[in-house]
């Protein structure tokens, strides 16, 4: 991420004064490339069943997955076929998730007196998480867009050193429409150029590893960037942002996001009832094979 400076303000308007308005042939673009978004803090909420039928609510929020070089953004999406369409037209791009960290705001109580466990999500590393995003031109300054895509995702449940692997939890299909989109960079939201990398360290960022397969980077580059300039305080006239937030419906639940570094209203994230039998198994297990 760049900070913008006097020289880049100066570079701007010579820049605006060289090539004037965006031409309808250049303003067709929109490039394929990543968006970065974060769960509003508090709002997310996952429903845990145990084998006793017990329902335990877990409030979720987003944790950074690069601090250093995507502030508060815990989801990336990538959006892979670059469009032209006039205004009016609709295109299609595949998408995928291709990172994503959650933790419980607060310790969660297990049935059956097991003990308070701090609950984290991310991806399956086995199973891409992917689907399609349709792209509105209404304008040459924007338009509307809708998604749906399969999530597959793993929970972790961590008791003070001892990390237990909930196991396969069965995906979910979300879907959003009638969102806004933008060529123009909206205040606040997190820019990654063409010079910029990520990496998503999951040991270092959850406080425990999972595993390397639960890791994620970036190299810089086209697929990569949701800017693609290198070091300016203006992006390329194709270049696509969200703007606003977005609601994302399972079925039986929904998921906020938000492209703005700044808090908002929360969203709520409702994955519906997660059966974890194998989970309640498995604390119960180590429970029993404590020393008494």
């Amino acid at each position: 991420m760049k900070n913008t400076t006097l020289g880049n303000v100066v570079a701007v308007v010579a820049g605006f004064a060289c090539i004037g308005f965006v031409t309808p042939t250049e303003a067709a673009i929109i490039r394929a490339g990543s968006d970065y978004v974060r769960t509003p803090a508090g709002g997310s909420t996952f429903n845990f069943e145990w084998p006793d039928e017990t329902i335990v609510p877990v409030d979720f929020e987003g944790l950074a997955i690069d601090p250093d070089n995507l502030d508060l953004t815990d989801t990336v999406i990538e959006r892979k076929d670059t469009l032209d369409l006039d205004i009016g037209e609709t295109g299609t791009t595949n998408i995928e998730i291709v990172a994503l960290s959650l933790q419980s705001v607060a310790p969660v109580t297990i049935p059956d007196m097991m003990g308070n466990f701090d609950v984290f999500v991310t991806l399956d590393p086995t199973l891409a998480s992917v689907g399609t995003m349709d792209i509105t031109r209404d304008s040459d300054e924007g338009g509307t867009w809708s998604s749906s895509f399969t999530l597959n995702f793993k929970a972790f449940f961590r008791q003070g050193t001892n990390v237990i692997d909930a196991g396969p939890i069965s995906p979910k299909t979300f879907s959003t429409s009638g969102n806004q989109w933008t060529h123009q960079k909206p205040s606040q939201t997190t820019v990654v150029d063409l010079d910029d990398s990520w990496n998503f360290d999951v040991g270092n960022i959850w406080g425990f590893d999972p595993g390397d397969e639960f890791d994620v980077s970036r190299s810089a580059g086209a697929q990569t960037a949701n800017c693609h300039v290198s070091g300016s305080a203006i992006c390329d006239p194709g270049d696509f942002f969200l703007d606003g937030l977005s609601l994302h419906d399972a079925g039986d639940g929904t998921h906020t996001v938000s492209p703005f570094t700044t808090p908002e209203p929360t969203g709520i994230l409702g994955l519906g009832v997660l059966g974890l039998g194998a989970l309640y198994q498995k604390v119960r297990s180590q429970k029993n094979q404590e020393p008494r």
